[in-house]
Protein backbone atom coordinates (compact mmCIF):
# COMPACT_ATOMS: atom_id res chain seq x y z
CA UNK A 1 0.00 0.00 0.00
CA UNK A 2 1.42 3.24 -1.03
CA UNK A 3 0.79 6.24 1.73
CA UNK A 4 0.86 8.95 -0.20
CA UNK A 5 1.09 11.53 2.69
CA UNK A 6 3.75 11.48 5.09
CA UNK A 7 2.29 10.72 9.31
CA UNK A 8 -0.68 10.33 7.78
CA UNK A 9 -3.69 10.63 10.13
CA UNK A 10 -6.78 8.01 8.61
CA UNK A 11 -10.54 9.08 9.86
CA UNK A 12 -12.01 6.36 11.47
CA UNK A 13 -15.87 7.94 11.16
CA UNK A 14 -16.10 8.76 7.45
CA UNK A 15 -18.99 11.38 5.83
CA UNK A 16 -20.62 10.24 2.54
CA UNK A 17 -20.81 12.82 -0.55
CA UNK A 18 -23.38 12.73 -3.36
CA UNK A 19 -21.25 15.33 -5.21
CA UNK A 20 -20.24 12.85 -8.38
CA UNK A 21 -17.28 15.96 -9.59
CA UNK A 22 -15.50 15.62 -6.34
CA UNK A 23 -16.23 11.68 -6.32
CA UNK A 24 -14.74 11.80 -9.95
CA UNK A 25 -11.91 14.13 -8.88
CA UNK A 26 -11.11 12.34 -6.10
CA UNK A 27 -11.19 9.01 -8.01
CA UNK A 28 -8.51 10.72 -10.98
CA UNK A 29 -6.45 12.06 -8.04
CA UNK A 30 -6.07 8.62 -6.66
CA UNK A 31 -6.09 6.58 -9.91
CA UNK A 32 -3.30 9.23 -10.41
CA UNK A 33 -0.95 8.85 -7.47
CA UNK A 34 -1.79 4.68 -8.12
CA UNK A 35 -0.34 4.99 -10.98
CA UNK A 36 2.71 7.33 -10.43
CA UNK A 37 3.94 4.96 -7.73
CA UNK A 38 2.93 1.66 -8.94
CA UNK A 39 4.34 0.71 -12.31
CA UNK A 40 3.26 -1.09 -14.04
CA UNK A 41 0.08 -1.62 -12.48
CA UNK A 42 -1.22 -5.53 -14.01
CA UNK A 43 -4.08 -5.99 -16.41
CA UNK A 44 -6.20 -7.92 -13.78
CA UNK A 45 -5.35 -5.11 -10.78
CA UNK A 46 -7.22 -1.45 -10.47
CA UNK A 47 -6.57 1.41 -7.94
CA UNK A 48 -8.13 1.33 -4.77
CA UNK A 49 -8.33 3.95 -2.65
CA UNK A 50 -9.00 4.90 1.22
CA UNK A 51 -10.35 6.46 2.30
CA UNK A 52 -13.23 5.95 -0.46
CA UNK A 53 -14.04 8.78 -3.03
CA UNK A 54 -17.60 9.02 -2.34
CA UNK A 55 -16.55 10.54 1.25
CA UNK A 56 -15.70 13.85 2.28
CA UNK A 57 -12.57 12.05 3.46
CA UNK A 58 -11.42 11.60 0.21
CA UNK A 59 -8.05 12.51 -1.45
CA UNK A 60 -9.45 16.63 -1.88
CA UNK A 61 -9.67 16.81 2.24
CA UNK A 62 -6.79 18.66 4.06
CA UNK A 63 -4.37 17.64 4.47
CA UNK A 64 -3.38 17.12 1.41
CA UNK A 65 -2.30 13.66 0.25
CA UNK A 66 -3.52 12.26 3.74
CA UNK A 67 -4.95 9.08 1.58
CA UNK A 68 -3.60 5.67 0.80
CA UNK A 69 -3.64 3.61 -2.41
CA UNK A 70 -2.84 0.04 -4.06
CA UNK A 71 -3.42 -1.63 -6.63
CA UNK A 72 -5.86 -4.30 -6.30
CA UNK A 73 -7.62 -7.30 -7.71
CA UNK A 74 -9.69 -5.26 -10.38
CA UNK A 75 -13.24 -7.93 -9.95
CA UNK A 76 -12.99 -7.64 -6.35
CA UNK A 77 -12.78 -3.89 -6.32
CA UNK A 78 -15.70 -3.58 -8.42
CA UNK A 79 -17.83 -5.88 -5.80
CA UNK A 80 -17.18 -3.83 -3.39
CA UNK A 81 -18.02 -0.57 -4.90
CA UNK A 82 -20.97 -1.82 -6.46
CA UNK A 83 -21.82 -3.16 -2.61
CA UNK A 84 -20.97 0.04 -0.80
CA UNK A 85 -23.45 1.58 -3.23
CA UNK A 86 -26.09 -0.59 -2.71
CA UNK A 87 -25.77 0.12 0.79
CA UNK A 88 -26.06 3.45 0.80
CA UNK A 89 -29.26 3.30 -1.09
CA UNK A 90 -30.87 0.23 0.71
CA UNK A 91 -29.69 1.78 3.69
CA UNK A 92 -30.54 5.16 3.11
CA UNK A 93 -27.21 6.91 3.71
CA UNK A 94 -27.58 10.15 2.53
CA UNK A 95 -25.19 13.70 2.18
CA UNK A 96 -22.36 14.00 4.77
CA UNK A 97 -23.69 11.09 6.77
CA UNK A 98 -21.24 9.27 8.79
CA UNK A 99 -20.10 5.57 8.95
CA UNK A 100 -17.59 3.81 10.20
CA UNK A 101 -15.63 1.08 8.24
CA UNK A 102 -14.65 -1.95 10.08
CA UNK A 103 -12.41 -3.96 8.62
CA UNK A 104 -11.88 -8.38 8.72
CA UNK A 105 -9.19 -10.14 8.24
CA UNK A 106 -9.63 -13.47 5.61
Amino acid sequence: MIHVGANKIIPNLLNRTTDSQLTNAQRDRATYQCRKWIKPIPSDESCDEYPFASTYQGSFNEPENDYSVEAVDASQNSSEGAQRGNWYVDDRILEDDPFYVVAYGE
